[in-house]
């Protein structure tokens, strides 16, 4: 394995001060070792990606404080593009995902023997975390991806406590990333090129059996998500406030969750969706479920109801409320929520197995 974890996800913004703010409602805090200690060569990879880093208004990451990896890159550029496909690096809305290597020159040569022939030129970074070595490629379908490693993290960051990965009973009131949702097209070639990075199929996240919530026997696929203990009639009513253009179980063939074997709770989602669902991310309306790319951000938290609670008496807009299932994992209830600028965000929280799923 090289790619040890899913280290950070980049949004793009129209307004720094807003999303920062937003963000640390929900209990981000600067990450302190984002800082740079002197300003790299970036012009040969800029040229790559097609940016001017000098369209940068301000940049900054945010972390939960107990998460081990994850983190978000918020970046404000001058005239950003707000619609088309493939995504610009500096697009508006949820984009580039970096991931975290332990042998950056092992993991740049797996993806060259598969074929990948895209890559940036290289540039040292020194964060104030250590010196970090940065290469910009894409996925099979253009979604932008940045392979970091970092030499040796400095002391300072290394030690502080959210290093150390926290067992699912130790929760507490704390809240990590846990999941970033990636719409797919074509699974035969994305799923692939994600497993040749290290990721595997995370079956805790199959339905258990004997629930309300479970479909049709396919060990293989996650096909059903929903039941007759959801808040409204059916799941397509529940999600009618994310625009989805079908029903949900004509527009999505396969969703599943992957991880990395490193010590985080972070997954990547696979959401597949049937031809022609998929829409390019449109200037005239805010993020959609069902365009195409990066398009939602999970978070696990602990108390559940006070953080809706929360979110409700600031009117955060709450777009799917309170969905209850039962997974292999262990019972689960999430929410959709909007942050500042339209972008789709989840809470969820888990409960012992058995919490609530066997009493219907």
């Amino acid at each position: 394995m090289t790619v040890e974890a899913i280290f950070a996800l980049q949004i793009n913004v129209a307004d720094y001060w807003q999303a920062v703010a937003f963000y640390k409602s929900i209990g981000m805090v600067d990450e302190i070792g984002y800082g740079l200690r002197e300003q790299p060569d970036t012009a040969a990879a800029d040229a790559a990606l097609g940016i001017d880093r000098a369209n940068i208004v301000r940049s900054g990451m945010l972390m939960f404080p107990s998460d081990p990896y994850m983190h978000l890159e918020i970046i404000q550029w001058k005239d950003a593009p707000a619609a088309g496909w493939p995504k610009t690096y500096d697009q508006l809305g949820m984009g580039c995902a970096t991931l975290l290597c332990n042998d950056l020159d092992a993991t740049i040569a797996g993806l060259k023997e598969r074929g990948q022939d895209w890559f940036t030129p290289e540039v040292i970074e020194k964060r104030e975390w250590g010196d970090t070595r940065v290469i910009h490629t894409r996925d099979p379908e253009g979604n932008h991806l940045k392979l970091i490693e970092v030499a040796e993290f400095l002391p300072a960051w290394t030690a502080r406590p959210h290093r150390t990965k926290l067992a699912p009973d130790s929760f507490g009131d704390r809240r990590f990333g846990l999941h970033m949702q990636l719409n797919v097209q074509d699974r035969k070639k994305m799923q692939p090129f994600y497993e040749a990075l290290g990721f595997v199929l995370d079956k805790a996240v199959f339905d258990r059996p004997d629930t309300p919530n479970t479909g049709p026997a396919d060990a293989d696929m996650v096909k059903h998500w929903g039941g007759d203990h959801l808040p409204v009639t059916s799941y397509d009513e529940a999600f009618a406030p994310v625009n989805m253009p079908d029903t949900f179980m004509k527009a999505v063939t396969f969703a599943g969750l992957w991880r990395l074997p490193g010590d985080t709770n972070m997954h990547l989602e696979l959401m597949c969706w049937a031809p022609d669902m998929l829409t390019d991310p449109d200037a005239g309306q805010a993020p959609v479920y069902a365009q195409k790319g990066m398009m939602r951000l999970c978070m696990l938290i602990n108390n559940f109801d006070s953080a809706m609670a929360d979110l409700r008496d600031r009117g955060v807009p709450i777009l799917i409320d309170d969905v209850k299932m039962y997974l292999r994992w262990g019972d689960t209830r999430w929410a959709f929520f909007h942050d500042p600028e339209g972008n789709i965000l989840c809470f969820e929280s888990w409960y012992p197995t058995r919490y609530w799923g066997e009493r219907f």
